[in-house]
């Protein structure tokens, strides 16, 4: 479980944050504030499709497949671990 960034109690789901845009948002089961990810998630989805279309150019089907696997799972830990969780202001 994550902390909440209003109450700081332990009461977000990793599920909720991963499947939350900086446009989205889920309501803290504790405190009710709006919860939802900084903007950085949009900058490392960048990096991701930009990789994705820099190997897909050059690469045979193998390497287009190992590299999006790998690129997704880079993107989901990236997403998990650096992107911060904001409370929205009302």
């Amino acid at each position: 479980m994550l902390n909440c960034p209003a109450c700081n109690k332990p009461t977000i789901s990793k599920g909720q944050k991963f499947f939350t845009g900086p446009l989205g948002h889920f309501c803290c089961p504790d405190c009710g504030a709006e919860v939802s990810v900084s903007w950085y998630s949009s900058l490392s989805m960048v990096v991701f499709l930009a990789i994705l279309a820099g190997v897909s150019q050059h690469a045979s089907t193998t390497m287009r497949i190992v590299t999006y696997v790998l690129g997704v799972a880079a993107y989901m830990t990236i997403h998990m671990l650096v992107v911060p969780l904001v409370a929205k202001k009302p």
